[in-house]
């Protein structure tokens, strides 16, 4: 997923913002400028649906929600985080 990509679709301020595993091939620090730009969207109230098998994004995310056998189930991960509703990423 190039940044640049992602970047070039912030600059239009979305309100919805679909995101297939955003921190793909990247090195930590374009991790965080992927997350800073993401939780940045979210914070101005956007809404965010990222997917990713990248477990170092959960901090940023105000909800996870793994698909088990197809079927959405709370991450294991994630005991005491909000599995409800929400904005945010």
């Amino acid at each position: 997923f190039p940044y640049t990509t992602l970047f070039r679709s912030l600059v239009l301020d979305p309100q919805v913002l679909v995101l297939d595993e955003p921190t793909a091939h990247q090195d930590e620090g374009h991790v965080a400028l992927v997350l800073d730009a993401v939780r940045g969207a979210a914070d101005a109230g956007g809404a965010v649906l990222m997917a990713t098998h990248d477990a170092s994004v959960l901090d940023a995310c105000d909800r996870v929600v793994a698909l088990v056998d197809g079927r959405t189930a709370p991450h294991p991960s994630v005991e005491g985080r909000s599995q409800s509703g929400g904005g945010g990423i």
